[in-house]
């Protein structure tokens, strides 16, 4: 496969890398596969909270998480600490000190798969009415790191 093909084909990661091993064990033969045996591991809050947290597509705060994700009787304000952590305990979540401010990010793929999820859950929307607060504190950061980036170069 040339460069070019691939580069195409990175648009759908999950179809890209569909060709694994046939002697190995079926979640190490695909993304995908990969990708349902970790979330098919988490607890249903977990898994609730990771297909919330793709809203965010730059990172977030603890504080956006909670003001997004625990939006209703499913997860509480107070357990989403817990559950942030649980998924960063399983390399799922990244976690970065930036000028002193904790976020919380994750990889683009796990995002991917995470929104697939949420998507198919039918709470898109909800979560998205819910995004607002949490996109601007992350515009603000974006905003803040750029300005910063700018002041130091001249």
């Amino acid at each position: 496969m040339t460069v070019e093909v691939i580069s195409v084909r990175l648009e759908d990661r999950f179809r890209l890398l569909s060709g694994g091993s046939r002697t190995a064990p079926a979640r190490q033969q695909t993304l995908r596969a990969l990708l349902d045996w970790s979330y098919d591991l988490l607890g249903e809050k977990e898994q609730v909270l990771l297909a919330r947290l793709s809203s965010f597509a730059g990172g977030w705060t603890l504080e956006a998480a909670e003001q997004v994700c625990a939006a209703d009787s499913l997860i509480a304000l107070e357990e989403v600490l817990e559950l942030l952590l649980a998924l960063v305990d399983k390399s799922l979540v990244l976690v970065e000190e930036r000028r002193g401010e904790t976020r919380y990010r994750m990889l683009e793929t796990v995002r991917a798969y995470a929104a697939e999820r949420l998507e198919a859950s039918g709470e898109g929307k909800p979560c998205a009415n819910g995004i607002g607060n949490g996109a601007q504190s992350s515009s603000r950061w974006q905003i803040r790191d750029y300005r910063e980036r700018r002041q130091r170069s001249g």
